[in-house]
C-alpha cells in the first residue's frame, strides 16, 4: 500500500495498489470519469472536520474509500449500462 499526503493537507491517504490496476482495466472516458469522482471524495475528506487518514481499497472489487467514523463509499462502472457510473454509499 502507498502512502499519499500533499504538503497542503494533513489527510494521509492509505492507498492499495489494486485500485490503479482495477481502474486501468476501464476504458479511457470512464477512467477519467472515476477519477472525477474520486477527486471529490478526496477533496471532500480533506475538508472535513474529524478525518485525517483515509484508506482507498478494493471492496466487492470496486475503489472503495475507508475512513474510521463514516460511511464506506465505493465507485464503479458495468459495460452492461456504459452510459452510468455509480457511487455506493451504505
Amino acid at each position: 500500500m502507498a502512502k499519499v499526503n500533499s504538503d497542503t493537507s494533513p489527510l494521509i491517504i492509505t492507498s492499495h495498489p489494486d485500485v490503479a490496476k482495477c481502474i486501468a482495466r476501464y476504458p479511457a472516458w470512464v477512467q477519467e470519469k472515476l477519477a472525477r469522482l474520486r477527486s471529490l471524495i478526496l477533496t471532500v475528506a480533506e475538508e472535513t472536520e474529524g478525518i485525517s487518514q483515509l484508506e482507498e481499497t478494493l471492496k466487492w472489487g470496486e475503489p472503495s474509500y475507508l475512513v474510521k467514523k463514516g460511511s464506506t463509499l465505493r465507485i464503479d462502472w458495468q459495460p452492461a449500462q456504459p452510459a452510468q457510473n455509480a457511487m455506493y454509499v451504505k
